[in-house]
């Protein structure tokens, strides 16, 4: 009986896993072919990424008030 190693994926990767298959219109079963991936872990980013996606696009830089002289 082998014993599968777990992969880590970095949080790039996972971006550009789901880019390829959102943007480029790869299929999600060649997507997860090609990283040795399981299609509900595919499916898990993709949750994770559109339930909290929304913290990408939140308040990234402060506003400076400048006072005129």
């Amino acid at each position: 009986m082998s014993k599968k190693t777990r992969r880590h994926h970095t949080p790039d990767q996972k971006i550009n896993l789901l880019r390829r298959h959102h943007l480029e219109k790869v299929p999600v079963s060649e997507v997860c072919e090609g990283a040795e991936l399981q299609p509900s872990v595919f499916y898990g980013w993709q949750y994770h990424l559109f339930e909290h996606g929304a913290a990408a696009f939140g308040e990234s830089r402060k506003r400076v008030e400048t006072i005129a002289p």
